[in-house]
């Protein structure tokens, strides 16, 4: 592009409505370098939390990659990342609470001066509530799976709790569902940015029923210092995406404070799913307690 393609382009944006309605045209259009060193730096952050959710890894392990494709992007390019910056600060605030303290971003009103209104209808809200906002979870799923199963039926009357538990994981299918929750659970940490998970599956041995099985599933974040310093975004869960089979879990938030809160309550999380306990059939976890990592555990 010439000098006067530049002048001519200049003249004709006269406002950062008519540039968005531009690039909407023609996404491969140039945008002037006319941006601060700090608004070029936000465009910068903007694509770091950008490229960390589309690889799925945390901005702290992928920063040297991010910073490889950041080198070898065009200027015109980081220009548009700097103008998303600048349309995200015109479009979010950040709320401040009652106590005076800061909590995340919020839309600010429309030009009428009326609040901004979600997509999503009043009747889905009620229909998919929201159930938590959090850094970490504990999801109990207590299961009807089998217990409709003739042979299982036999079992109860004739043999006891620990030979039904023997008998039912050497059953394909008691495996195969297994493999199903852990699907459910690893797409769930990848989707919300979790960063650790485990799954358990387990026969209960005190229960009216010999045969009835649960499901315990923990979601949470890394088991290291780096774990609160890297500043995780909480996950909002709602009704619809927790439901496995049909039921819906009990859950437990994970509680956090200090510096390590976000290291002990996942580890003991992790190793809430993952200790050897008597109605154990399956278990696995992206971390294994005391081998990938050790925990003072009390």
């Amino acid at each position: 592009m010439d000098r006067q393609e530049e002048e001519d382009l200049s003249q004709n944006i006269k406002s950062m409505p008519e540039l968005l309605c531009l690039l909407q045209q023609d996404p491969k259009g140039v945008i002037l370098p006319s941006f601060t060193y700090k608004e070029r730096l936000a465009g910068r952050n903007c694509f770091r939390k950008a490229y960390a959710c589309r690889t799925g890894e945390s901005v702290r392990v992928s920063r040297e990659k991010m910073s490889r494709v950041w080198s070898e992007a065009s200027t015109n390019d980081r220009n548009k990342w700097a103008l998303l910056a600048i349309v995200h600060l015109q479009l979010y605030q950040t709320h401040i609470t009652n106590h005076g303290g800061l909590r995340g971003k919020i839309r600010v009103p429309l030009p009428d001066g009326t609040p901004f209104v979600s997509s999503t209808t009043s009747q889905e809200l009620t229909v998919n509530p929201l159930i938590a906002e959090t850094y970490g979870v504990l999801l109990t799923f207590h299961s009807k799976f089998g217990l409709d199963d003739p042979l299982l039926i036999a079992w109860e009357k004739s043999l006891s709790s620990e030979s039904v538990l023997e008998k039912l994981k050497a059953k394909p299918e008691y495996r195969a569902k297994f493999e199903e929750f852990k699907v459910f659970i690893t797409d769930m940490m990848q989707v919300h940015r979790f960063k650790n998970c485990a799954v358990a599956m387990e026969l209960c041995m005190n229960g009216q029923r010999k045969g009835r099985i649960h499901f315990h599933g923990f979601l949470g974040q890394e088991c290291s210092y780096n774990g609160w310093m890297s500043h995780p975004v909480k996950a909002t869960l709602r009704r619809n995406m927790l439901i496995f089979d049909n039921v819906f879990p009990n859950v437990q938030t994970m509680k956090c404070s200090g510096r390590r809160g976000m290291e002990m309550p996942t580890a003991h999380g992790l190793y809430y799913c993952m200790a050897p306990k008597s109605g154990q059939m399956f278990a696995w976890s992206t971390l294994v307690p005391f081998k990938d990592f050790i925990s003072d555990l009390e």
